[in-house]
């Protein structure tokens, strides 16, 4: 695919569901579209920002990516009502599993996340993380830590979003 998110989807929310979509189609390649301050900038399109001393500082679009890049192993069946959309793997040691979720531009909100097949993991610690739509964001905020047991096969997790533009990463480590 030659070029995706333009100018208008360019936050953190928007470009999650954009990479989910872009992982169930099956297209190999994607190029992040780059016009507004492409060359003299430096910020590869607000992926990355200026703070006050002119040092380039990550932004909620450069999580949301260094997210998806976490995604390793085999990719998880994943099912999103509404305009949330959502791309999952489970690791190759099958001990771990990340979830990114996003909604297109202003489109999130507070929703449910339920996650299934844990007891193949054994006990689990889920971490929820939002990613705010933010320039310079230093990290993504953790909201919640939750412990797992052995034997339990499904939680449900609530997701409230500060900003109709924010992301969610969630990791399942055993």
């Amino acid at each position: 695919m030659n070029e995706y998110l333009h100018a208008d989807e360019q936050h953190a929310g928007h470009q999650a569901w954009y990479l989910a979509r872009l992982a169930a189609s099956g297209i190999p390649s994607a190029s992040h579209a780059i016009w507004d301050d492409c060359c003299a900038a430096g910020t590869l399109d607000g992926v990355l920002a200026r703070d006050g001393s002119g040092a380039l500082r990550r932004t909620g679009q450069w999580w949301v990516y260094e997210a998806y890049a976490r995604l390793d192993g085999v990719y998880a069946r994943s099912q999103a009502d509404g305009p949330l959309d959502a791309v999952a793997a489970v690791g190759a040691g099958a001990r771990s599993a990340r979830v990114l979720l996003g909604a297109p531009s202003g489109g999130a909100a507070d929703t449910d996340l339920t996650l299934r097949g844990l007891s193949r993991l054994g006990g689990v610690t889920v971490t929820v993380r939002r990613i705010p739509d933010a320039a310079p964001l230093d990290a993504p905020v953790t909201v919640s830590t939750t412990a797992v047991p052995a034997g339990t096969d499904s939680v449900t997790l609530p997701l409230r979003p500060e900003s109709g533009q924010d992301a969610f990463s969630v990791s399942v480590t055993g």
